[in-house]
């Protein structure tokens, strides 16, 4: 009968054990225990505070410029908006202006990337308290009355479900209380802005909110920062004059001598210059020690800067505001690639955002949502003159040749020229004016006196069907 084993050392005999795909070379103990990065470690560091990340934003350019530039670029050109008739349009864009709409949402992406999140609070009447689900389609005319934007540390969940997946709603507060108040407010009355995807368990410990891009890119910027202070310290540095006085110290012992010495630099550095000599006693000696500052340290300073770049996904181009080095370096590639992560980022962090912002704006300044509404963000990058000329040009040429085939009529040309503000006094009525034209179909001339069927081709020498002479043409 085979023997019992303790419980114990069962266990010890079925502990997991753990291994390392790693390159380990046992000749030159690379990834060995001898090898000093083989006890290199990833460690969570302390999230940013809230103080330290304003004081980082208001006093550090870089900082402020990591958090600035994407919001800013997403917010620079707004967006088109089709499907509204012109009045409609102006009355549209009129409450955006009243609302302010497009300064808040760059604040709350700006908050975002500064906090881990923010949010717009909707300010609505007649649709229920503000701690009832809101049901956008309940919104009427004239219905909005504020827009309030707070920071993720202003506006604090209250109830969570963090624990039962299962359930609708797992990982999304329902309600929040704005600066701690006694008031619940819904999450449907909210439109959230959110920062760096956390982790679940990071999620949690962080209220559901996203994390700071400053706790990312902190140690770029500090390096950053620490080499343009060296560099600073180095230019003091770079010309320094010596002077070598006979009794120097026993002459400082005095306040005569300390006086006669200081006089005596000062008329020594007052005299010399590119063109006069420097005159001394025959005991004197003068060195002058200058410090190269050699072009290294510029290239070293650019490279910390690529690296702050590289931490925040933003091009230096754009971050630094600075022409890209290198022969027949344009930058115009990087710059497609930063506007095409743009377009992604307003895509899936503000599209959405506002599309519940259009549809409590549309109802309360039209009373419903028109179902042929929609909008596109404008394009980030802009032609010059030449490149817009140009294309319009082969736009022109294109719709030549679509409207002589027959696939377009003038009005469609028409509507896009007043949708691009080719022709800005083209006007709607305009346009529909074209479209029924092109409705009654093509319309051939008839000839008085010939009694021609309408389309039938008409040749000038033939005779006159009365009788008379042929036509002239």
């Amino acid at each position: 009968m085979p023997e019992a084993i303790p419980i114990d050392a069962k266990q010890r005999a079925t502990e997991a054990q753990f291994s390392r795909d790693t390159l380990q070379n046992l000749v030159t103990g690379m990834g060995g225990s001898n090898d000093p990065a083989s006890a290199t470690r990833h460690i969570f560091r302390l999230q940013i505070t809230p103080l330290e990340a304003e004081a980082m934003y208001v006093n550090d350019w870089l900082g402020a410029a990591v958090i600035n530039a994407i919001p800013d670029d997403m917010i620079r050109e707004w967006r088109e908006i089709k499907g509204l008739e012109a009045k409609p349009l102006e009355e549209y864009e009129a409450a955006e202006r009243e609302f302010d709409v497009q300064q808040k949402f760059l604040l709350g992406l700006k908050w975002a990337r500064l906090y881990g999140g923010a949010g717009i609070v909707l300010g609505l009447d007649g649709t229920g308290e503000m701690h009832e689900p809101l049901d956008v389609e309940r919104v009427q005319r004239g219905q909005l009355k504020w827009l309030t934007v707070l920071d993720r540390y202003h506006l604090v969940p209250t109830r969570v479900n963090s624990f039962n997946p299962l359930r609708a709603g797992w990982d999304e507060p329902e309600f929040y209380r704005a600066f701690s108040g006694p008031d619940e407010i819904h999450r449907s009355r909210i439109l959230f802005f959110h920062g760096v995807s956390l982790p679940y368990r990071l999620a949690v410990r962080n209220w559901f909110w996203g994390g700071s891009i400053l706790d990312r890119v902190m140690d770029a910027v500090e390096d950053a920062g620490t080499a343009v202070h060296g560099i600073a310290q180095l230019i003091t540095e770079a010309k320094v004059d010596v002077f070598k006085i006979p009794g120097l110290f026993h002459k400082l012992g005095t306040p005569e001598g300390t006086t006669e010495i200081m006089e005596r630099i000062r008329l020594l550095n007052m005299g010399k210059s590119i063109n006069n000599a420097v005159i001394m006693d025959a005991t004197e000696e003068w060195d002058q020690k200058t410090g190269s500052l050699s072009q290294g340290l510029a290239g070293l300073l650019s490279q910390f800067l690529e690296v702050v770049a590289g931490a925040a996904g933003i091009p230096v181009t754009r971050l630094l505001g600075k022409s890209p080095s290198g022969l027949n370096a344009t930058g115009e590639e990087n710059t497609r690639n930063y506007y095409d992560h743009v377009k992604h980022m307003q895509e899936s962090k503000l599209g959405p955002v506002l599309q519940t912002m259009d549809k409590v704006l549309l109802r309360h300044t039209l009373g419903s949502e028109p179902e042929e509404f929609e909008t596109t963000f404008n394009s980030l990058w802009q032609q010059s003159e030449t490149e817009r000329s140009q294309t319009q040009l082969q736009d022109q040429q294109r719709d030549s040749a679509y409207l002589a085939d027959g696939v377009i009529a003038e009005h469609h040309i028409a509507s896009r020229l007043m949708r691009e503000q080719i022709y800005p006094t083209y006007e709607d009525a305009d346009v529909k004016e074209l479209e029924s034209i092109a409705e009654l179909g093509p319309s051939e001339p008839l000839i008085p006196g010939q009694g021609l069927t309408p389309g039938a081709p008409f040749d000038p020498g033939a005779a006159d069907p009365s009788g008379g002479a042929p036509l002239e043409p």
